[in-house]
């Protein structure tokens, strides 16, 4: 690989999904190194007395929000993890060494208003990632706001475009260029109108810096950017170009991955912060997207395989090659379908819906594989539901249970769970954090052993005994199969060809299934129901000679007539089991079961399925002992759970933000946890004292 020399960035923007979260946050600067040799930084560890308290974006209160109080400098020694801007994080690092502290960065976007200035006026055009453009029908020159394209359709009217020069080949003229001004040139406009008639773009000229150039017809073509974000109708976040076969940059020899892994690399390893969390990811580039710039909308899938995703191994692989092994790198991951895959390198992710809807089987067990199968130490991952609540945002009826349910998600899995109320971030006071009034946080102590799944609430019939299923293979895609779901080593199915991405194509899931072939059945409506199955799949990839391992697949499973919940999920190279738990909607659908597996998400794939079964109620039932306490979550959305506590007397915790439910009351015999909430027990201890722990943060 050739030398680079990087032109000082400075970049100004990370930015959390959706509208209501827009903040600016500097990266650290990469001067005066606290760890000039990141080999010598000590490993890090989480604590292992719980709760591992976490505060998200720790100090960004805002005056008004109930919690800004709250929300101090003093009371961030009391956490043991923090995530957030920079400057915030340096500002808890310095006052608690000890404390962990995560800064927040957008890997693979920028603002859209600095796309051209991000690096001090020169960003090379083919950093960036383009949806497939048009070519110019008539000439352009420097004053003109109509221009005349070939398909005008590819383009909405929040769209950031470059407008460039092509070569003798009809290729980018910039692709052979990297110095912005020169021969065969490029500006930046902003699309306020498209007439997909007339085929015209209405544009505002010399954006972001740039300036309004002359283009000739048939000799130049307006590629619009691909948008990681929009906000108020109008493209706010711009996607780099991760994938594989991504432009290089003709001097340098870097792609994008490399070039923002150096940049991006070097800051974090001269930072304060133990790490960073960064955010607006996405293993697929889009269904329109064209990452080798050849007019053709690709989705970042090139012979079948999803260069985008293999992408971002080789880009994480350079980050940790330049942070060190004692860094925690961690990516935004909203959904197994959307967010970054790979168990090496990378110590985990961030779920920030986690939570909100019918969809905690499937969320739980992405986390659940993280934790258990990421190569970088230590794990660290954790769901995140910002939801306003009854005691901060005023939500009637009573929603405190979100924070209760989603709190206990991190005591199962021994990950923190941070909280934030809709668009207010920062340290929220919760008794479950402390122990209510015994004000420790670490009140629970160590765990006794992993989290207990219950079954009681599974009914014990197969409803799908003695039924059939089939492969079913759509035209321009190619599988073999072999064998059955009730064979003990399962049906095989291997992946041979993946049809091209077609406009509006889902880029996952297209082509070959795994199909009930019996009668459908009858399920009744507002009932709750666990499909239950094993699965694994070929977890390496080779493309262009080289092979990526620990790359596990996608898979999709559900009903897709609109009947039952489709659960999206990821999966590995050994057998798994899963218990995805949904309810069947009370008024809409037909309510009936006729499911499918999806599996053609690339070629080079091979998926095994074993013991399909369908049960009534949920298998959402978990509880964990710790040495103080007990925790009981019950994410059945129909049923409460009534759980015998066995010999001896618990009580609930005395509490000073929720009292009603935290009352204090001593707890014998049987205790019942509501549907969709969770349960804080404390163990009776000698003079009801809390027992003492040294942690971080504590």
């Amino acid at each position: 690989m050739k030398s680079t020399t990087l032109i000082p960035l400075v970049l100004v923007a990370a930015f959390l999904h959706g509208p209501a979260f827009a903040e600016e946050a500097t990266l650290e600067p990469a001067s005066a190194p606290v760890d000039p040799d990141p080999a010598v930084r000590g490993a890090l560890a989480l604590p292992d007395v719980f709760p591992i308290n976490m505060g998200f974006k720790s100090l960004t209160s805002k005056p008004d929000a109930p919690n800004h109080g709250f929300d101090t400098l003093a009371n961030a020694g009391r956490y043991a993890v923090h995530h957030g801007n920079a400057a915030k994080m340096n500002e808890i690092k310095k006052a608690f060494p000890d404390v962990m502290t995560i800064s927040m960065n957008p890997l693979e976007a920028e603002r859209s208003n600095h796309v051209d200035k991000a690096a001090t006026g020169n960003v090379w055009p083919g950093f960036w990632l383009y949806r497939a453009g048009s070519r110019l029908t008539g000439a352009v020159d420097q004053s003109t706001t109509q221009i005349p394209v070939e398909d005008a359709s590819r383009f909405t009217t929040r769209d950031y475009a470059l407008v460039c020069s092509l070569d003798a080949k009809g290729r980018p003229e910039f692709l052979a260029s990297a110095a912005n001004g020169a021969e065969g040139t490029y500006e930046i406009v902003n699309v306020t109108g498209v007439d997909p008639k007339k085929n015209t773009l209405t544009v505002v000229r010399g954006q972001t810096g740039t300036t309004a150039k002359s283009f000739a017809s048939g000799q130049s073509a307006a590629l619009p950017f691909r948008e990681a974000w929009h906000q108020d109708n109008k493209m706010t976040l711009i996607r780099a170009n991760y994938s594989l076969v991504a432009p290089r940059h003709p001097k340098s020899g870097d792609n994008a991955a490399e070039f923002w892994a150096r940049a991006r690399g070097a800051a974090v390893r001269d930072g304060l912060n133990d790490g960073t969390e960064q955010d607006v990811v996405n293993c697929l580039a889009g269904d329109w997207a064209d990452v080798d710039l050849d007019f053709v909308p690709d989705g970042g899938f090139i012979d079948g395989i999803n260069t985008w995703s293999l992408g971002w191994q080789e880009h994480v692989a350079m980050v940790r090659g330049i942070i060190g092994p004692h860094r925690i790198l961690q990516h935004d991951c909203t959904t197994a379908t959307k967010g970054y895959r790979g168990w090496k390198n990378v110590n985990g992710i961030q779920m920030e819906t986690f939570g909100k809807g019918e969809d905690f089987s499937e969320n739980f067990d992405l986390l659940s594989q993280w934790v258990k199968y990421t190569e970088a130490q230590p794990a660290f991952s954790y769901g995140y539901c910002r939801a306003r609540t009854t005691t901060y945002g005023g939500v009637q009826p009573d929603h405190d249970w979100m924070f209760r349910k989603q709190f206990a998600v991190g005591l199962m899995l021994g990950m923190p769970h941070p909280y934030g109320s809709g668009p207010n971030f920062g340290l929220f006071d919760w008794d479950e954090q402390r122990g209510g009034e015994l004000d420790d946080y670490a009140w629970l102590g160590r765990a006794l052993g992993p989290y207990e799944r219950d079954f009681g609430g599974l009914g014990t019939k197969d409803l799908l005994a003695g039924g059939k299923w089939k492969v079913a293979i759509a035209d321009g895609f190619a599988a073999t199969h072999r064998g059955k779901p009730s064979d003990p080593e399962g049906i095989e199915i291997k992946i041979a060809q993946v049809a091209p991405l077609l406009q509006g194509q889902d880029p996952v899931y297209r082509g070959v299934m795994l199909q009930w072939n019996s009668d459908a059945l009858d399920l009744q409506r507002g009932a709750e129901y666990t499909l239950v199955f094993e699965a694994r799949a070929s977890d390496t990839i080779t493309f262009d000679g080289k092979t990526y391992e620990q790359m596990p697949a996608f898979m999709r499973v559900g009903d897709f007539k609109g009947t039952v919940h489709r659960f999206n999920l990821i999966v590995p190279g050994e057998w798994r089991t899963y218990r995805m738990s949904y309810v069947v909607p009370k008024d809409k659908g037909n309510a009936r079961f006729d499911a499918s597996f999806q599996l053609a998400e690339e070629a080079q794939r091979t998926f095994h399925l074993r013991n399909i079964r369908l049960y009534t109620g949920t298998a959402d039932r978990l509880k964990r002992e710790f040495e103080n306490g007990l925790v009981l979550l019950n994410e059945s959305q129909v049923e409460p759970w009534t759980v015998d506590l066995g010999p001896g007397e618990y009580r609930r915790l005395q509490g000073t933000i929720r009292p009603d439910i935290n009352d204090g009351s001593t707890v014998s015999g049987t205790v019942t946890v509501p549907s969709r909430d969770a349960v804080y027990l404390l163990k009776p201890r000698s003079g009801d004292a809390p027992e003492e722990h040294a942690s971080a943060g504590r």
